[in-house]
């Protein structure tokens, strides 16, 4: 059974290293540990069994919500593990008065895509040469969120 809560800092070690197992430049320790504690920043993690098996991290910045990680080991991927972390991180972000989440994916990265816009998110743009380690495109992809006006 999957489980989905959010991240705590003595996860950082668990988070690092599925960090490090699934990007060719991942955020160091450090960096993930500041996500983990900033109150502008939702992280979440997965586990199965007690055993963490992947994390999902947004940033908020004014009233747009950045996600910026997902990832799951190898072993666990194709399993729901990315959607149901979407979800919470969608969930979690309700709490911010938020008028859209947007994220960059590899352009090759046709799992990742169909999953986000199984979320409900849309193609808005790309970025050329994104990725420095390949110079491979990235998509931007958004959902949009309808704002009341005061």
């Amino acid at each position: 059974m999957i489980t989905v809560r959010e991240a705590l800092p003595e996860d950082i070690n668990d988070v690092y290293s599925i960090a490090c197992e699934c990007f060719n430049h991942p955020w160091s320790a450090d960096m993930l540990l500041q996500e983990i504690r900033k109150d502008r920043s939702i992280v979440v993690v997965a586990e199965v069994d007690g055993e963490v098996v992947g994390f999902a991290a947004l940033a908020v910045m004014f009233d747009e919500g950045h996600i910026t990680n997902v990832a799951v080991k190898k072993d666990h991927r194709k399993k729901g593990v990315a959607s149901m972390m979407m979800k919470s991180l969608m969930q979690l972000s309700e709490k911010f008065p938020l008028c859209m989440l947007t994220l960059e994916v590899r352009i090759s990265n046709v799992d990742a895509i169909n999953l986000y816009k199984s979320k409900g998110f849309v193609i808005v743009g790309a970025r050329a040469n994104y990725y420095n380690d390949t110079n491979e495109d990235a998509l931007i992809m958004s959902i949009f969120y309808e704002v009341e006006n005061e």
